[in-house]
């Protein structure tokens, strides 16, 4: 599969489709479904199957088990990282660096 090609990009072009489908959406921002069928087929994805996983919602139970998660945690971006439970305000490597000593030195 291309899953981590597929996830790079998403996030790669999280501005194209992610800031122009938030709350309230920009009425001139292109369909969701063109942008991710532009995407699959830049990956080279099979559109057929593609196409056959989404209509019989095959991933539909696993997306929103996943939002409770988030939601749940306090999940506001992506990405979000926690250590032991507590949530990296910023992200940077420096940052994580500071939260993961703090968290030993507990």
């Amino acid at each position: 599969g291309k899953y981590w090609q597929a996830q790079e990009l998403l996030f790669i072009k999280q501005g194209e489709w992610g800031e122009k489908h938030g709350a309230p959406p920009d009425p001139n921002a292109p369909p969701l479904n063109a942008l991710f069928d532009k995407y699959a087929r830049e990956l080279g994805l099979d559109m057929d199957k593609a196409g056959a996983s989404i209509k019989a919602r095959k991933f539909d139970a696993k997306i929103e088990q996943d939002k409770r998660d988030a939601q749940s945690l306090g999940v506001r971006r992506t990405p979000t990282f926690f250590v032991n439970g507590r949530e990296l305000a910023r992200l940077g490597e420096s940052d994580l660096r500071k939260l993961i000593d703090d968290e030993l030195n507990r």
